[in-house]
């Protein structure tokens, strides 16, 4: 069913491409990264990447109304543009009736340990209790920025399996889409 709304958004040859490498759920397309849908469908990186935020989209209008985890690693997530997102995509998408303040929930992680903390206690505890369809993390790589020269980047390396490890195992074990955005910023 969701993957006959993408075959609408997307051009045939595109869905063919999916049909032929097994993609066979919008689940399996949000969770493999862009190379491995790459070699599977032999679709260009930019498709592909076009294909994932509709796929987004199209689990954001099925699955938003049950909840979503938005954590933000930068700074905190100012509420005021909380509320002008929630009313443009009500604007966007024709739902008005849906009150989307109250099934976002938001948290702050600043460095490793608090995501950790989040993904591995907070987390589990929400998804157990709420309906929850999308964790977003923004950004994936701003707890790793540092400005401090003397950087173990072996340890950096095992949280970032860490963190990948625990986010295959959320999305595996709760059926949520996940979504990590990353900023690179140019060296200075």
């Amino acid at each position: 069913m969701e993957m006959d709304k993408l075959k609408i958004v997307i051009h045939p040859s595109e869905y063919e491409q999916l049909v032929k490498g097994n993609i066979d759920s919008l689940f399996i397309i949000l969770h493999k990264s862009n190379n491995e849908l790459h070699d599977l469908t032999h679709l260009p990186l930019d498709v592909i990447e076009t294909i994932k935020t509709k796929a987004v989209d199209i689990v954001c209008n099925k699955k938003f109304i049950t909840g979503t985890v938005y954590i933000c690693t930068e700074d905190v997530f100012p509420s005021k543009r909380f509320h002008q997102l929630s009313d443009s995509f009500k604007s966007r998408y024709n739902l008005q009736e849906l009150d989307f303040e109250t099934s976002v929930y938001l948290d702050h992680s600043a460095d490793f340990e608090q995501l950790r903390r989040c993904l591995c206690v907070r987390l589990p505890r929400l998804l157990q209790v709420k309906n929850i369809g999308l964790l977003v993390i923004d950004s994936i790589a701003g707890i790793f920025r540092s400005e401090n020269n003397d950087i173990c980047y072996t340890s950096r390396g095992q949280e970032i399996g860490l963190l990948a490890s625990t986010l295959h195992r959320i999305c595996d074990q709760y059926k949520i889409a996940v979504v990590c955005v990353n900023q690179v910023l140019p060296r200075s």
